[in-house]
């Protein structure tokens, strides 16, 4: 069965605001999973996992392959092995396409984000009761990881453990602005295997912007603490081989297509592994928000890239796929960055030309 994902059936989801029950974080739509997992058994492509064979069509590394790869021996009766934890939301950035519903910072300016996206309703749940005996894998997101206690909670009882501390992955997100001193980072060590994945939108004040009011400096500096914990991996060979991996995470938007070109030029000097995946919410900073003209300067200048791992080859794809010009997104992304200038005393108009012409 080649479009078989194990995913389905060896991963747990939890989300402390999201009681629906899905696949991964990745998968789109509320097709039940049951009917995803008959649809797998079928050798068929479940319609939300529609991000996954996009990647694959495009000879990209999906969540799918990279799942199935981790796990060539579990076979899909093996029960629940892995899990992707979301236990809270406190953060210390705000990031544009981000919001109050998954950033306690983003409080500041909850009044902007209400006015022009949507009210926010979301309702904390107990999460249950969890065992951890049995688990290979363990991912943490936010928020920021780094910032939340029932992040160190959790990990200070995996490291109790043995099992945990030499079998257990743990797999983490993070924004990687962090020092030396953070205690998660310190508590970290105790496990003999990990995965970094950091988050980065662009290049400089672009990234300044994007994730605010992060600082690139504090970047680097948080990105070479977690590469020297790290073995260092240059391929997709040597991360699924070595014990502590480190990869980089994209997410393309409005905001930063017209920069990727840069962003992938430092990640490709640097030798860092990347993944990228693309804003579907808030509607009003997807790449629908962007003008004709600046769709074809993209692509003109994608002709001429020098690039690696092809991944402006699954951008493109994206594009042709998916883009289509709205002026009223247009109009209301515009308001949007005019309003959160106003409050944070930046300017977009500056640094994201692209989104105002």
């Amino acid at each position: 069965m080649n479009n078989l994902c194990k995913i389905p059936f060896l991963h747990k989801y939890i989300n402390f605001i999201d009681t629906s029950e899905k696949p991964c974080c990745i998968f789109q739509g509320q097709e039940p999973i049951l009917d995803v997992q008959k649809k797998f058994l079928n050798n068929e492509r479940p319609e939300g996992c529609s991000e996954c064979w996009r990647r694959e069509d495009n000879n990209i590394l999906s969540k799918r392959q990279h799942f199935n790869n981790s796990f060539p021996d579990h076979n899909i009766n093996s029960g629940i092995k892995t899990y992707d934890l979301r236990l809270g939301i406190t953060c210390n950035l705000k990031c544009v396409m981000c919001g109050p519903h998954l950033s306690t910072k983003w409080n500041e300016d909850k009044n902007i984000f209400e006015k022009h996206i949507n009210k926010i309703n979301d309702t904390p749940h107990e999460i249950e009761e969890l065992n951890f005996d049995e688990a290979t894998e363990i991912y943490f997101a936010g928020g920021e990881p780094f910032y939340m206690k029932e992040v160190y909670d959790c990990l200070l009882k995996l490291s109790e453990r043995e099992f945990n501390r030499k079998n257990t992955k743990i797999r983490i997100n993070t924004n990687a602005i962090i020092d030396e001193d953070n205690k998660i980072l310190k508590l970290l060590n105790n496990f003999e295997k990990i995965e970094f994945t950091i988050s980065v939108e662009g290049v400089e004040e672009v990234n300044d912007y994007i994730r605010y009011p992060s600082k690139w400096k504090d970047f680097l500096k948080g990105v070479k603490l977690i590469y020297e914990m790290s073995d260092q991996p240059k391929t997709v060979e040597e991360m699924f081989k070595c014990n502590r991996s480190v990869a980089f995470n994209i997410t393309i938007s409005c905001l930063n297509l017209m920069n990727i070109f840069t962003l992938y030029s430092w990640l490709s000097d640097k030798n860092y592994l990347y993944v990228a995946n693309f804003v579907e919410e808030p509607k009003l900073l997807n790449i629908n928000s962007l003008k004709i003209n600046v769709i074809d300067d993209f692509l003109y200048e994608h002709e001429r890239f020098d690039y690696k791992y092809d991944h402006l080859q699954d951008v493109v794809k994206y594009i042709e796929e998916n883009y289509s010009y709205d002026e009223s997104l247009n109009s209301k992304m515009k308001l949007y960055l005019q309003d959160l200038d106003i409050k944070r005393n930046t300017n977009s108009k500056q640094l994201l030309n692209w989104c105002w012409v």
